[in-house]
């Protein structure tokens, strides 16, 4: 029997066969179809939040390299199988959106933020732990910062309870 591999690559085989038989393996799961259309998508693997500084020192430029870097971020974290999030913080914290694969998400509540106010890391902390502690597999916080928070010990002492709830 002939075998023509159409994709190899991050753990997936897809290979039809001269029968016009189709199979679909990743690691040790192999899915066999002849004939009808079949979707497969990749297992979540984890969770991340995204934490975004937009305290007034980040304007202009500053901010512009988060987002972009928030953004790439979010597309190296996909390919790996983790759903990104995002929160923002300043004076005040926000979530802005669920974990998801879906890139454009991300970019459209990005571009709406601006740079202004204060620190307020702790609570952006925070928020990230409570949406993460409700999540399954993996769950990862990563702050985007240029400087200090409002309360260093405020965010050191959030960032210990996230922790020992095996938040990484």
């Amino acid at each position: 029997m002939e075998k023509k591999d159409i994709f190899s690559g991050k753990g997936i085989e897809i290979i039809k066969t001269q029968d016009k038989r189709i199979t679909v393996s990743q690691e040790g799961l192999e899915i066999r179809h002849e004939g009808k259309p079949i979707s497969f998508e990749l297992p979540t693997t984890g969770f991340i939040y995204l934490v975004v500084d937009c305290s007034g020192s980040m304007s202009g430029d500053k901010l512009s390299q988060a987002k972009n870097g928030a953004i790439n971020f979010a597309k190296d974290a996909l390919e790996k199988g983790y759903l990104t999030g995002l929160i923002q913080f300043e004076s005040s914290a926000a979530h802005l959106c669920e974990p998801t694969k879906e890139i454009s998400v991300l970019e459209k509540y990005l571009k709406q933020i601006r740079a202004g106010g204060s620190t307020n890391m702790a609570k952006a902390i925070q928020i990230a732990h409570q949406r993460l502690g409700k999540k399954k597999g993996l769950r990862v916080m990563v702050i985007a910062t240029d400087g200090a928070p409002d309360s260093k010990e405020e965010a050191l002492n959030k960032a210990q309870q996230a922790k020992k709830k095996e938040l990484r």
